[in-house]
This record gives C-alpha cells, structure tokens and sequence, in this order.
C-alpha cells in the first residue's frame, strides 16, 4: 500500500515539473509576439490619446516619409496626437536604458541586432496580428513583406520606410576624364586610379567613417568579390582566419595604405564628405542608397556621375555587379512598444503609419520600389543617375551590419574594421583578433 502512494506521488510530481516546463516553453515560444495576446482585438479609432515617438528626420527623404506616415495614421485615427522626440541616434544606447527601466517611448526606431537582443527581455512587439486585423498585410507586395519580416521567427517588428537599396560608389566622370585618369575596373587597376588622384591632389573616395558601419561596408565591397560577406562570419560560415578573409584583408590594407580615403575620414561628418565630391575635390564617393540617388542627380549640375560598382576583383576576372552589398531592410523602422498605453490602438495606428510611409515616399521619388500593391503614382521623374541604379541587375544583397543574426556581431566587426581602416592594424593581428572575438560570441549559441 504504501508502495503504491509512494508511486503515485512520485506520477504526480512528475506531471507536474512536465506541466511547468510546458508553460516555459510556451512563454518562451511567444516572447517575441510579446503581448499581443493580452489584448482586446478591438479598436477605437475615435480614441483620444498622446503618444510619444521618436522621429528619425535626418534628411529630406526620411522626414517626406515621416509626414506621409502621420498623415495617413490622422485619416484614421484623428484625435491621437503626437508628442515628437528625434531619434537619439547613439547606437541604441538610450532605448536598451529605457527598456531596462519599463520606460519605452511608444514609438521608436528599430533594427535587426536590436530586435534580437530585444527579444531575450521580451521588450519587442510584434504587428503581425495588427496587420491581418486591419487588412492592410493584404495591400502588402508579397516579396517586399517578405523583406521586412524577421529571418528567425517570421514575425514584423520594425516596418521599414522603404528599401534602403544597395551601397555603391560612384564616380564624377567630367573630372576623371579632365585629369586624364580611367575608371578602374579591378583592384590593380584601383590601386593605379588611387596614385593618380593623388598625382592631381585629389582625394580618391571621400567618405566619413564617424557612424562606424562605413568601414565595414568597404570591407564587404572587397570581400563579396571572393564569394563571401562578413556575414558569413556572423553565421559562422566562415571564420577570420580563413585564406578567403586573410586575402580580403590584405587586399583591404592595400587600398588604405595606398590612401584610398582622406585621412580626416574618421572627423569630418557624411555632408562634409558628399561635399568634397561635389566640388570636384574627391573623384569618388559613397552613394549610401535609393534615397541618395536624387540627391545627386539634383547636385550635378551638368556633369555626369556614374556607378562604379565593385571592382576590387582580381585581374582577369570579370566585374560582378549583381552580387551587391548593403540591403538589411529587415526589422528596420518605426517600432511600437508592448508598453505603449491602449496597445491595440497604438499597435493599429503604427500599421498605418507604416503604409502612409513606404507609400509617400514612392509617391515623392524617394525609392522606385513600392512595396505595396495599391494604385499609387510616382510623382517625381528620375534623373540619369537614379535611373542607372534602378535598372541595375541585382542577384543577391548582403545585408547592413545591424540586419545579421547576432546582434553583438555588428559592434564586434564595425569596431575592428574602423581600427583596420586606420592603417595602424596588422593583417595578422586583425585577422586573428577579430577571429577570437567572433568565436566568443559564436559559442553563446
């Protein structure tokens, strides 16, 4: 007898530490939805409320989209008023404070290593559910949705304002073609271009390195021409000391040595840089995407500029244009709070907000891709450098240091590029450093 109680305690303790292992899963499983359970699912449009959100406004295309985004979100929600704060801008610093203290803004701005990292104090919050509600993931291009959708778990947390395109250089062909100097199309050839702008007392690429991702950019730009990213050393494909990255290295410090930048990249700001180009002080410059592409063609001022492309391929091998570095629209965008007062009308006012903005900013000319199926006219005709970029053939995109896997990968990575790009850091010290420091965060997994 006292066997069999003994049995039969022992079942039910078992199934007990079953049931709450159960519940962790099941609480673990739905941290990155947050709480979007807990809501009502019904919407007051008529709702009187103030939110905060930070505005990232940085430049005419963002603040076109921002606009579009709010006046949209008034059709439907017309007493939500806005108390406007910008975007920080400090590397997320301040929003993981406010995180840690329960005091989030409503709306901020998001990206994918903050998401991730985000998703570990269940501080993210999914739309998904917001975007069915509504119906407005119906009027969402297929592919373009999913673009914007979490590479883990599927989930929207930040919708992008847009696809930001792809990085490229580009070149002002009227002042190459002045000093007699060619367009390189392959790394022997760049380091040459590189020696004759200095010969002429002209800065070969102007560019600032001050955001700390540019560098890393660069080093994407040589990498991808031998078949891999830096990303691949995020996933793990690859690693630091592999013959393929050591070569990319090499080839890296060989462009800096040579004096491929200005040294006051690493002080001057990206408008100061853009103006160097402009005034026919630096033969190149970072284009930094779709948007930027009208900024030029606005600037020209009769001259012709051109997209340089990759060409830090070995000789003899053709020039890839397809296989392009700089995507990562991925939980990139304005993001709600699970904290956010009456969730459901915050979460539902951002679903809008999201549309009004990708919307706008077609409608101005700010980016040729849409991203929804609705019957919206671009208003603004492109110029001859926009319309070079958007008939550029693309096969693959290696997204932006903040759209990989690992959200302490792009602080690793941008960190050692910027100290490799001073030219005071070895090949060997880089590489086997940068290694160590990956495998780190690699073994957390």
């Amino acid at each position: 007898m006292k066997k069999q109680k003994l049995i039969s305690l022992l079942f039910v303790l078992l199934l007990l530490l079953s049931c709450t292992a159960c519940m962790e899963s099941d609480k673990a499983s739905s941290s990155s939805e947050s709480s979007s359970d807990s809501t009502s699912g019904e919407i007051d449009y008529n709702t009187t409320i103030e939110y905060t959100i930070w505005a990232l406004t940085i430049d005419e295309s963002s603040q076109c989209g921002f606009d579009a985004g709010v006046a949209a979100a008034k059709e439907k929600f017309p007493n939500v008023t806005l108390n406007i704060e910008p975007d920080p801008q400090d590397g997320d610093v301040k929003i993981k404070t406010l995180a840690a203290a329960g005091t989030m803004p409503d709306f901020y701005v998001t990206n994918n290593a903050l998401v991730q990292i985000f998703k570990k104090s269940n501080n993210n919050q999914a739309i998904d559910k917001w975007m069915e509600q509504t119906g407005l993931i119906n009027q969402m291009d297929r592919d373009s949705l999913d673009e914007l959708s979490d590479p883990l778990d599927g989930h929207i947390y930040g919708f992008s304002g847009g696809s930001s395109g792809t990085v490229d250089l580009i070149a002002n062909m009227d002042l190459l073609d002045s000093l007699g100097i060619d367009m390189p199309t392959n790394y022997n050839e760049f380091l040459d271009f590189i020696q004759a702008c200095h010969s002429n007392n002209i800065t070969p690429v102007a560019d600032s390195f001050k955001e700390g991702f540019q560098t890393a950019l660069y080093f994407d730009f040589v990498l991808t021409r031998e078949g891999y990213n830096l990303w691949d050393i995020d996933k793990g494909t690859i690693s630091a000391t592999d013959d393929v990255f050591v070569k990319a290295a090499e080839k890296v410090k060989g462009l800096v040595d040579a004096g491929m930048f200005s040294p006051s990249a690493f002080t001057i700001s990206e408008e100061d840089a853009r103006l160097s180009f402009l005034n026919n002080e630096a033969a190149m410059c970072r284009l930094p995407g779709t948007t930027w592409t009208d900024y030029f063609d606005s600037r020209a001022e009769g001259r012709t500029f051109k997209l340089v492309g990759y060409p830090f391929q070995d000789e003899g091998q053709p020039q890839d244009t397809a296989n392009r570095v700089g995507g990562g629209d991925r939980n990139n965008g304005y993001a709600v709070s699970p904290t956010a007062k009456e969730l459901d009308v915050a979460a539902t006012w951002l679903c809008y907000f999201s549309v009004g903005n990708v919307e706008g900013l077609y409608k101005n000319g700010y980016t040729t891709e849409k991203l929804t199926t609705n019957d919206i006219q671009a208003e603004k005709k492109s110029g001859p450098l926009s319309q070079e970029y958007f008939n550029l053939k693309v096969d693959s995109i290696t997204p932006m240091p903040w759209a990989w896997n690992h959200g302490d990968s792009y602080g690793v990575i941008c960190e050692q590029c910027n100290k490799f790009f001073t030219g005071d850091y070895s090949v060997e010290d880089f590489t086997k450093e940068t290694n160590e420091m990956m495998q780190e965060i690699l073994a957390a997994d």
